[in-house]
């Protein structure tokens, strides 16, 4: 039998978009950025709406209410 390696990930970069996100992480709360524009809610963090290409953006607690569409082991 082949015993694997454990393979250690690197932290994440933190930088001024992502910080409210990790602050949040650190207290055990999920937070996903909204659009203030068009309603949408998004991650991965950044300043501008993927949707509408807004900057009125805002951190948003996230319900913990989800679907899962696929996953992988």
């Amino acid at each position: 039998m082949t015993q694997s390696k454990a393979r250690p990930f690197p932290a994440a970069t933190i930088n001024p978009e992502s910080r409210p996100f990790w602050d949040a992480a650190t207290s055990g709360r999920l937070l996903i950025s909204k659009c203030n524009h068009c309603g949408k809610a998004y991650f991965y963090p950044r300043c501008i709406c993927p949707f509408c290409a807004s900057t009125d953006t805002a951190w948003t607690e996230a319900s913990g209410d989800g679907v899962i569409y696929s996953y992988s082991t």
